[in-house]
């Protein structure tokens, strides 16, 4: 409440002025003002909070539903020649080093006609097509 300070702040200094009149002989001093009384204004009440909505129904699950569901075929299983991508690897340099440069290029034809372009997008169930046409060379 700075405002209220300064106000009295200012009354003290004019009753101190009105005080110094008087002793200087000035008859007519003007009265004494008088603190004004300033209400006190009571503080902003806090808006109400808003009630909580009550929280919704939770939905029952359904009943589960059990049906005869026949198991997957068995995954035909696709023998391949070799045990893992490193295994095929090795094919795969050593037919190009066995082949030489000349017909080893050849093996990059046998990819493409497989469909890719790259010999590390053989896929493994592809890998016994691809070790039959490049022993073909």
């Amino acid at each position: 409440m700075a405002i209220e300070k300064l106000l009295k702040d200012t009354i003290a200094a004019v009753n101190e002025l009105n005080e110094t009149i008087k002793l200087m002989g000035n008859v007519g001093a003007t009265p004494v003002v008088e603190e004004p009384v300033v209400p006190e204004t009571p503080a902003a009440p806090e808006p109400p909070t808003p009630p909580t909505p009550p929280a919704p129904p939770v939905p029952e699950p359904p009943a589960e539903v059990v049906q005869d569901v026949p198991a997957p075929p068995p995954a035909e299983s696709v023998e391949t020649p070799f045990a893992d991508a490193k295994e095929f690897m090795n094919f795969v340099m050593g037919s190009y080093k066995r082949l030489g440069p000349t017909n080893g290029a050849q093996i990059q034809g046998v990819i493409t006609s497989m469909g890719l372009t790259n010999v590390n997008d053989v896929p493994p169930e592809k890998w016994a097509e691809f070790k039959q046409k490049v022993e073909a060379i």
